[in-house]
């Protein structure tokens, strides 16, 4: 189970923004437009599901090979955009009430012109 890697990564330090990801799996249907990843995130006090997706345009597909761990590091720098000391909920409820988390080519290091 992801949880202990967190905590553990939690307890390092080891999260840049104070929000650690553990990636689980792509997510939405196989004709999506662009690519969509479900990740497991946790801060020390919130802990839940959210989604990240990478649009066509920026480069995402369904199916496309991404490792995991650049997956889980974009996911993390998006915390700076959410308020310090709650900014795993702001993400989780963000995902809940208006939908997936974007990232873009650069985040995943893509060249969208590929």
């Amino acid at each position: 189970m992801a949880i202990p890697r967190l905590l553990d990564r939690l307890l390092r330090s080891d999260a840049p923004y104070g929000v650690v990801a553990e990636f689980r799996g792509e997510c939405g249907p196989d004709d999506f437009d662009g690519a969509c990843w479900e990740l497991l995130i946790a801060d020390g006090t919130s802990t839940g599901i959210v989604e990240v997706e990478l649009s066509a345009s920026d480069g995402g597909c369904y199916g496309m090979e991404v490792p995991p761990e650049t997956i889980e590091d974009a996911t993390e720098c998006l915390a700076a955009h959410f308020p310090l000391g709650k900014r795993a909920a702001c993400m989780i409820e963000w995902c809940e009430h208006v939908g997936p988390l974007y990232l873009r080519g650069a985040d995943l290091e893509l060249d969208a012109s590929r």
